[in-house]
């Protein structure tokens, strides 16, 4: 079985009526999108509810005083967001791409014991080579002046490496929902481990960034299935081309154009926000119960209920789930914080794109006096981002980001804004004024065992099963990529 070759991933066909009525539960990415998705197809009877006050979820961009957008969550399209691109070709036209470049700069910290003050910045290369330099068999005391040819030939032969291991377990296949490991052994382990025991380490800077960096997990602790899940051939192969092709931000930022796909179907479609559901029962007469922001209670009748919630988190909403799906949702692990912070302080005398120290998000209880983490770890301008000049010459607004290893907690509010003001005074930033905290539950992904028993495969293989559909992140991946081709391939296996 170990030398069979993985199965293509395909949804099972779903039965849909475009008359019957269909209440899709969030508002985030995946609800709004499979709402407009349904609405282009003919649906007559739509409702979203949203527990929050805004649809886009952790697309999040909040518009500061001087109309620069900052996001909160997500943030960037790469080369292979070709979905992304279309649907804003579609709905948000005016949403334009900002080019990121080779210049791209970071200051901060790169390792974390080294205090040395990147006065000049360093380039994204840099970030990764600086993670093959250790790898690689240079003397420490070397890495500083050592030449990027000496540790690049280690970084690319670990890439090509890791790519035929990737195609040798997973097959080939078009980015996505990767197929089922034949042989999972093979990837049961972290992230980390499975770097060490195929001698990969010179990846590790990129790796770092690229999935670490994005609020994916550390690479000590995430299953080693996620990081090829995402790390897919593809990309490896631009990064390694040109680190930035192709990369770029939002002029208007993320949420603009769920809000404006939203908009678009306003007349198909109910959206509601500020309606939390509270109890979900799929049986005989199917409804969902839920209490709107002014207090009062609402109750749908439903035929096709559609989950684009974080099942890791709220499965129990649904009254009456089955001992299969139980079993099936009970192979999460207890999730994660990434939090988002908007602050204002003095300007400093050099600003970066970015400031990061990537070591600080794998937990020290030694260093950072918990078990847990959150300490800064990256600081992201984007002004300097999208080249625009600083209308205040003497303060500046920037986002910083923390890691909690673990899930969100009540209180961790005010212990991140503590652990915000050490690091951002680490950092220099006076006169620190906290604009918006935004703690994501993020990463909703299945422990080994999980992925071992058969998780995401088994929740695509059970779409349309007793009159239910589960998407968004927690049965794929913490992408929006990854939430609407997920979509669109359920969409492809309705019969309607």
């Amino acid at each position: 079985m170990g030398n069979s070759s993985p199965k293509p991933v395909q949804a099972p066909r779903i039965a849909m009526d475009k008359n019957k009525a269909v209440v899709i539960i969030g508002g985030g990415p995946a609800g709004v999108h499979m709402a407009s998705q349904l609405a282009k197809r003919g649906y007559t009877n739509v409702t979203l509810l949203e527990a929050s006050a805004d649809l886009g979820g952790k697309s999040r961009t909040t518009i500061d005083k001087d109309g620069l957008p900052h996001d909160m969550g997500t943030c960037y399209l790469s080369n292979r967001y070709g979905p992304i691109r279309e649907l804003l070709a579609e709905y948000d036209p005016d949403n334009a791409e900002v080019e990121l470049t080779n210049e791209m700069v970071f200051g901060g910290l790169q390792r974390d014991g080294d205090d040395k003050d990147y006065t000049n910045g360093v380039s994204l290369q840099d970030v990764y080579l600086e993670k093959a330099e250790e790898a690689s068999a240079i003397p420490p005391a070397c890495w500083p002046i050592c030449p990027d040819f000496l540790s690049l030939p280690g970084l690319v032969s670990a890439s090509v490496k890791y790519i035929g291991l990737h195609k040798k377990l997973l097959g080939s296949y078009d980015y996505g929902m990767p197929p089922r490991p034949s042989d999972f052994a093979a990837v049961d382990m972290t992230a980390m481990e499975f770097l060490t025991k195929h001698k990969l380490l010179a990846m590790v800077g990129l790796l770092r960034y690229s999935l670490q960096l994005q609020g994916y997990g550390v690479l000590e602790t995430v299953p080693a299935l996620y990081m090829l899940w995402w790390v897919h051939p593809n990309l490896l192969l631009g990064a390694l081309g040109d680190e930035t092709e192709g990369v770029t931000m939002l002029s208007k930022g993320y949420q603009s154009l769920w809000r404006s796909m939203a908009q678009a179907h306003s007349a198909k479609v109910k959206f509601m926000t500020g309606a939390r559901v509270t109890r979900i029962i799929r049986g005989d007469t199917p409804s969902v119960s839920f209490v709107n922001a002014d207090g009062t209670a609402g109750f749908l009748a439903f035929d096709k209920l559609i989950m684009a919630v974080d099942m890791s988190r709220m499965a129990g909403l649904v009254d009456d789930l089955t001992p299969a799906e139980k079993d099936m949702f009970s192979g999460y692990s207890d999730g994660l914080v990434y939090c988002s912070t908007l602050y204002e302080s003095d300007n400093r005398p050099v600003e970066f794109t970015s400031s990061l120290w990537m070591d600080r998000m794998l937990p020290d209880v030694e260093r950072d006096g918990n078990a847990d983490g959150g300490r800064v770890h990256l600081i992201r301008n984007f002004r300097v981002i999208n080249g625009i000049d600083n209308v205040d010459k003497l303060r500046e607004r920037r986002v910083a980001f923390q890691y909690l290893e673990r899930g969100l907690k009540d209180g961790d509010d005010a212990i991140l804004l503590q652990l915000l003001e050490q690091g951002l005074a680490e950092a220099g930033d006076t006169n620190v004024v906290v604009l918006e905290q935004n703690p994501w539950p993020y990463m909703p992904r299945f422990t080994n065992a999980g992925l071992r028993q058969g998780g995401p495969w088994r929740v695509l293989a059970s779409q349309g099963a007793n009159n239910t559909l589960w998407i968004g992140s927690s049965v794929c991946f913490e992408s929006v990529l990854d939430v609407v081709g997920y979509n669109n391939r359920l969409l492809a296996s309705f019969v309607d």
